[in-house]
């Protein structure tokens, strides 16, 4: 797909192609699949059959979701996660704001074919909705570190942000209400940008920060990738958590070396 959006961007924009070109990052999209799959929102999470959830989770959370790498890793341009890996993703549905890291959990397990469904009678169990990938690209969020970087030396790219983001949607067939849901890439924020409130909480500063504290906050910005971008009108919960975003952002070390306990959430609504 890259190279169909690449010669768009070449053919449209010749002046400005190497910016756009370069700002342009890809994701893997996640929608409702018709079809069984691994990878899952909400019912019960496939785990190892004698598994203590206990030993994983600091008090009781919901399953929010597992990710199973196989099933997106021919459209992984990153390879951060390793083949044969579950991700799972679980979470307190009695969010209060801002998130703490008690109130959400993200481990990895090597995923078996003996592995059964665990049932919890304790938890809120959501709708089961099964998951398929695509290939997709998107552009930084309008006030991210990024763009802000590049409206300083005074580019006008609003229109043509816009333009390429209609055709790439049009070619993977989406009409896009909302932020959608997604595995890498650039975050699409409801509120202008996510990654300064990763770092922000990464850093445990408050939002009164100096200029000093500011070079640390975008130092820090720069360790984090959006792991997990969870639209909640996808996967209809949005009477458990209204209408918005969840964001999980991970440090690319972290990735890297299979640790997911540092992990920052951030959620945006309108």
């Amino acid at each position: 797909m890259y190279e169909i959006v690449k010669k768009h961007i070449v053919e449209e924009y010749k002046s400005d192609h190497h910016l756009l070109l370069s700002l342009i990052k890809s994701n893997i999209g996640i929608r409702k699949s018709e079809h069984k799959s691994i990878s899952k929102f909400g019912g019960a999470p496939l785990l190892p059959r004698r598994f203590d959830i206990k030993e994983y989770l600091e008090k009781p959370l919901s399953f929010l979701c597992q990710i199973f790498v196989d099933e997106f890793q021919s459209l992984d341009e990153y390879k951060y996660l390793k083949k044969g890996t579950i991700l799972y993703f679980f979470i307190n549905p009695n969010l209060s704001y801002p998130i703490k890291k008690e109130d959400f959990k993200v481990f990895s397990l090597p995923y078996h074919k003996d592995f059964s469904k665990h049932k919890d009678s304790n938890q809120l169990v959501f709708d089961e909705l099964f998951l398929e990938f695509f290939s997709h690209y998107n552009f930084p969020s309008y006030q991210s570190y990024v763009m802000e970087k590049v409206e300083k030396d005074n580019f006008e790219l609003d229109e043509e942000i816009e333009e390429i983001q209609d055709f790439i949607n049009t070619y993977n067939n989406l009409t896009l209400d909302s932020e959608g849901s997604q595995l890498f890439g650039n975050p699409q924020a409801i509120q202008g940008t996510v990654s300064l409130h990763w770092a922000i909480n990464s850093l445990r500063l408050n939002y009164n920060f100096s200029e000093k504290e500011l070079l640390k906050i975008r130092k820090e910005e720069e360790e984090f990738i959006l792991l997990l971008q969870l639209d909640v009108s996808d996967i209809k919960f949005t009477e458990v958590f209204g209408d918005g975003v969840f964001y999980f952002g991970i440090k690319k070390q972290d990735i890297v070396n299979n640790i997911f306990n540092n992990i920052e959430l951030v959620y945006q609504s309108t």
